[in-house]
């Protein structure tokens, strides 16, 4: 489960139930960067992601909450500090291995919106570069039923920060994105 439960819900309480939400952050440190089958190159940026990544969870005002494999949990604490609340997901997924439910209990606990990053995130069937504001507009629109991962997929979304993103609007949590803090689609 989450650690720290009574401090992320303080936490939550001080932000209003905003809070930051990175996913699988580290995701192409130990995977291959793949996007449908498909070797994506290096952006050129990639290693000031990292950098970004680490500044946000620094200097966020609100609570950060990283959805991470739970194998690589202590790896990415290392790397993103100790301030971060983790939950452990499933290999290769950013399903919870507690299932989804852990969203109806953040959602007890204070949690309203959760300003996304991480890896990774393709919208627009993977154009070098995607605006935030339609990819939010258009998850935002589909949100008014229930959005599937087939569904997600025809609109143009991959990977597991759009997926963690359709499971919060699914829930009635808002979302926002930031556009430096996720990988490997560039938003404008």
């Amino acid at each position: 489960m989450i650690e720290r439960m009574n401090e992320l819900a303080k936490a939550l309480e001080k932000s209003g139930g905003r809070a930051v939400v990175l996913v699988h952050p580290l995701y192409f440190n130990y995977h291959p960067v793949r996007i449908r089958g498909v070797e994506v190159p290096e952006r050129p940026d990639a290693r000031n992601y990292l950098r970004l990544q680490q500044k946000r969870v620094e200097t966020s005002k609100f609570p950060v909450i990283v959805f991470e494999e739970g194998k690589r949990v202590e790896q990415t604490r290392k790397a993103l500090g100790g301030r971060a609340f983790f939950v452990p997901t499933g290999e290769y997924g950013p399903k919870p291995t507690l299932d989804w439910d852990v969203l109806d209990f953040l959602k007890q606990k204070g949690l309203k919106h959760g300003v996304f990053g991480g890896q990774a995130f393709v919208c627009g069937h993977f154009a070098p570069t995607a605006s935030a504001r339609k990819a939010l507009q258009d998850l935002r629109a589909a949100a008014k039923e229930t959005i599937t991962g087939k569904k997600m997929r025809r609109m143009g979304f991959q990977g597991c920060v759009s997926e963690t993103m359709k499971e919060f609007l699914n829930r009635g949590l808002q979302v926002s994105l930031m556009k430096n803090v996720v990988y490997p689609q560039k938003l404008e």
